[in-house]
């Protein structure tokens, strides 16, 4: 098993445990994203349209997609990865979750 293999399965299993299902293209986008997320990144000039490079789409159609699987997550998800990760209402930022799950990966950190 490749180690970024190892690393998806990772990120993967975090989303489902914040409540978002790979069904969502916007689940997908948001496994890409946090492979190419550095903090302090400009969200819509750098990760989105590098995002929508990847997946041949637009940077439009990648945060649009994104807004939608936090926001299904929020409805859906439950339990302590998910309030702290995506909270209990649709509103936050697409930049605060990314920073979140980011932090969660890497460091562990809550």
């Amino acid at each position: 098993m490749e180690i970024k293999e190892q690393e998806r399965g990772r990120v993967y299993g975090l989303l489902t445990r914040c409540g978002f299902q790979l069904r969502h293209q916007g689940t997908r986008y948001l496994m890409t994203a946090l492979e190419l997320y550095e903090p302090g990144m400009q969200m819509t000039k750098e990760l989105y349209p590098a995002i929508a490079k990847q997946h041949v789409t637009t940077a439009c159609r990648v945060e649009r997609s994104i807004r939608h699987a936090i926001a299904e997550a929020a409805v859906y998800g439950h339990g302590h990865d998910h309030d702290h990760v995506v909270g209990t209402e649709s509103g936050r930022p697409i930049s605060e979750v990314l920073a979140r799950l980011d932090c969660t990966m890497n460091w562990g950190v809550w």
